[in-house]
C-alpha cells in the first residue's frame, strides 16, 4: 500500500511539472483552419528550433492574410494574424524575424522548464 501511495504521489508530481509538447504541423493546420473564414488555408512555414528540434510556430497563408500558430500546446494557440497579404519565409521584415526568433527562444525556454508560458 506504501509503495502504490508513493507511486501516485511521484506521478502527481512529474505531471505538474510536465513541459508543453510540441504540435504536428497536421494540428496546427486544424488550429489555423479555426481562423479562416473559408478554411482555405496553406502551409507557409515551420521553424526547427536548433536547441530542440521542434517547431516554435507554424504560419499558413489564408486566402486574406496569414495566421501563425504556436506549435506548443503549453503556449498560446494564436501567435499572430494579418487580414491582408501573405507570409512570405524569405522576406520577413527585420522587425518581424527579431520578434519571431525571440518567441522561439521563449518557446525553446518553455520547453527546457527555464520559463513558463
Amino acid at each position: 500500500m506504501k509503495r502504490t501511495t508513493t507511486i501516485l504521489i511521484a506521478i502527481c508530481v512529474s505531471a505538474l511539472f510536465a513541459n508543453g509538447k510540441q504540435i504536428s504541423q497536421n494540428a496546427a493546420l486544424s488550429a489555423a483552419r479555426k481562423y479562416s473564414r473559408t478554411g482555405q488555408v496553406a502551409p507557409a512555414k515551420n521553424l526547427r528550433s536548433d536547441k530542440t528540434n521542434n517547431a516554435p510556430y507554424y504560419a499558413f497563408n489564408l486566402e486574406q492574410g496569414y495566421v501563425i500558430v504556436s506549435g506548443d500546446d503549453e503556449m498560446t494557440e494564436l501567435v499572430g494574424y494579418a487580414e491582408n497579404g501573405f507570409f512570405d519565409a524569405e522576406n520577413v521584415p527585420p522587425q518581424m524575424q527579431l520578434w519571431l526568433d525571440g518567441y522561439a527562444e521563449y518557446v525553446a525556454a518553455v520547453q527546457s522548464g527555464k520559463a513558463k508560458a
